[in-house]
């Protein structure tokens, strides 16, 4: 068969049949997206240890989303946590 052996390149792969994508968001369009905060940014912020942050990531009192092995918090999430 010709260009199957080696030092011959693969065939192109064939374009995906859907023209559909996923979103990159689940936010309206016109809806800002919150920056998100690492546990250092939020200790400086509330001025209290990183130690504190995690406390109350892990009781639950500040919602947080994991990324990796590393903890983000939205600034809303801080306005909320700050107004409660």
């Amino acid at each position: 068969m010709a260009g199957t052996g080696p030092g011959t390149s693969p065939r192109p792969r064939n374009p995906p049949t859907s023209n559909r994508s996923l979103p990159m968001t689940r936010t309206a369009p016109d809806t800002p997206i919150s920056r998100l905060l690492t546990i250092a940014e939020v200790a400086e912020h509330l001025r209290v240890d990183p130690k504190t942050v995690r406390r109350r990531i892990a009781g639950g009192e500040l919602a947080a989303y994991r990324v990796g092995r590393q903890w983000r918090i939205t600034e809303d999430q801080l306005t909320q946590f700050l107004r409660a």
